[in-house]
């Protein structure tokens, strides 16, 4: 089992169950405090991923359409992280922000809701943009939309929490 292990002391860290206060993490996700000999969980970290996927229940990933992603993940502390690319294995993935460039363009992808379990994912009436390697913005594949005529867009929606 890997684990990170965070001490308050200058000396090498002790082994779990050592004696010494520290903080460790292992590989479940679960975060313990150690204290004496003892151990206990004090927190979680759990991740929800959809995959590269072009639909969400039967509904695709279009420029202006909403998505309902259901997650369990029992918390409304959630980070979520929308990502494009351009197959079902992800090649050459992006990540998705929220950007309007005037009243009249939206771009990206913006969480309208969310409860303990699941949120409401809106995806720009515009598309997606990317940047260049010089800081310029420009359309997903040269022009915007979430999956053009020939140029499908996989998207992957991570949450956790």
């Amino acid at each position: 089992m890997s684990r990170i292990i965070l001490t308050n002391e200058a000396s090498t860290p002790g082994s779990v169950g050592s004696g010494k206060t520290q903080l460790y993490a292992t590989s479940d996700g679960k975060i313990h405090q150690q204290t004496g000999t003892s151990s206990t969980a004090i927190a979680t970290v759990s991740k929800y991923s959809i995959g590269w996927l072009t639909t969400f229940g039967g509904v695709s990933a279009a420029s202006g359409s909403t998505h309902t992603i259901t997650h369990n993940l029992g918390t409304t502390d959630i980070t979520v992280s929308v990502w494009t690319a351009e197959d079902s294995s992800g090649t050459n993935p992006k990540k998705v922000e929220a950007i309007f460039s005037s009243a009249s363009k939206s771009y990206g992808a913006f969480i309208l809701d969310n409860d303990a379990n699941s949120l409401v994912l809106q995806l720009g009436k515009d598309g997606h943009n990317t940047m260049s390697s010089g800081g310029y913005m420009s359309d997903a594949a040269g022009s915007p939309g979430w999956s053009e005529a020939g140029d499908t867009q996989y998207l992957k929606v991570l949450v956790m929490g």
